[in-house]
């Protein structure tokens, strides 16, 4: 325990004085004895000792006051805190994503939703890409969000701008979009003692991208890697997958997938889940106010007081 203004304590020297300027001049005072006093020695010595005590009830409420002035304060035990993980999810929404029986996407998204209850207290936002992209939810600690959105990222409720596939594109919208993101969030990170936490991207597409090609998907493994950013590659569906996307995994920090139905998509990532687990800190207890047991003294000093003032006091007649 501690005092957030310890110089308040000083004030304990005036209830100090009060109890011993109290039962000294008790003890000194050459009162007359009363009838009963000499009759009954030991109910004299027991009344006495009552009296005394109902002396001390105005000292003990001032000490209990000053003490609590000074703010007492308390530590907890210290807790471990989960790191933030920034996730962007990349999915892709084009036209062949409609394809096979049950959909592609909805194979995805059925995952997507999945992986975001394993992962509360992480930050996820999603991506929509076609030939164009679309930052349909921010990353936000609110995983709900994401959950809600996916049912109207379907393919079959996006513009013509979707119709293609453009992966080199998404990505580097991506990274720049949670390069934007940290530096709003910053301020705030520093404020709460909190540390910058890993930053990944979760591409999911059924297609090829030919803006990775002649060599451009070195450039795209680039910009991720300056950004810290891994990513990890889930190709969906029976069609070609994307091996320049394979490599920009792979120089990144992270891996690709190849899932081809339903039951290969989850358990890819349910993997996916245990290689991207968030790390935890030690966090230093912080003090909080320790006003119980004060209160109490207080409370007690000012009954001992009353019942002091409604007749168990010193009179010397």
């Amino acid at each position: 325990m501690m005092f957030a203004y310890p110089w308040v304590l000083l004030g304990l020297t005036v209830p100090l004085v009060l109890v011993v300027a109290e039962w000294s001049g008790r003890r000194h005072t050459g009162r007359a004895r009363l009838p009963f006093e000499a009759e009954a020695p030991k109910r004299q010595r027991v009344l006495s000792a009552f009296i005394a005590i109902a002396q001390l009830g105005a000292p003990m409420l001032l000490v209990a006051a000053i003490l609590i002035l000074a703010g007492p304060r308390s530590f907890g035990e210290s807790k471990r805190t989960r790191e933030l993980t920034n996730i962007q999810i990349l999915l892709d929404v084009s036209g062949s994503m409609r394809a096979d029986s049950p959909r592609r996407y909805d194979i995805a998204s059925n995952a997507i939703e999945r992986f975001t209850h394993a992962r509360e207290g992480d930050a996820i936002g999603l991506t929509t890409f076609g030939e164009s992209q679309l930052r349909w939810v921010p990353i936000t600690k609110d995983l709900e969000a994401i959950r809600l959105a996916l049912p109207f990222a379907d393919p079959d409720l996006q513009p013509r701008g979707m119709s293609g596939t453009a992966i080199g594109a998404a990505l580097y919208f991506a990274a720049d979009a949670m390069d934007a993101e940290a530096v709003r969030a910053g301020s705030q990170n520093e404020a709460e003692g909190g540390v910058a936490g890993e930053r990944i991207i979760i591409l999911v597409s059924d297609g090829m991208s030919r803006d990775l090609d002649g060599g451009r998907h070195l450039d795209v493994a680039d910009r991720l890697i300056v950004g810290g950013i891994t990513l990890y590659y889930l190709h969906i569906g029976s069609g070609l997958h994307e091996p320049a996307a394979y490599e920009i995994a792979s120089l990144t920090g992270g891996r690709g997938f190849l899932a081809r139905d339903a039951a290969t998509f989850s358990t890819v990532f349910a993997t996916l889940d245990t290689m991207t687990k968030s790390s935890f800190r030690s966090e230093a207890p912080k003090p909080r106010e320790f006003l119980g047991p004060f209160v109490w003294m207080a409370v007690g000093a000012a009954g001992l007081q009353l019942l002091g003032l409604l007749g168990l006091r010193y009179t010397p007649w």
